[in-house]
């Protein structure tokens, strides 16, 4: 499947794009590449976290509703 690519402006520290101008000439990719890949892993990290969260409070509530029960 071909995505269709929008430019965007974003602002970056200075230390952090020196950072990443070597990473990225050490690696021979893209700053675009490396971009789109830090986002899109970061986004599946959060995603992965809020579901695990959502899991352990649903443990939780199980836990507390079994003791209760047992009362």
């Amino acid at each position: 499947m071909i995505m269709s690519s929008k430019k965007i402006n974003i602002t970056i520290p200075e230390d952090n794009l020196k950072e990443i101008d070597e990473f990225c000439n050490s690696e021979n990719i893209s700053k675009s590449f490396l971009i789109r890949e830090a986002a899109a892993q970061y986004i599946a990290a959060v995603k992965e976290n809020k579901e695990l969260d959502r899991k352990r409070k649903d443990m939780e509530w199980a836990r507390e509703a079994s003791r209760k029960l047992r009362i």
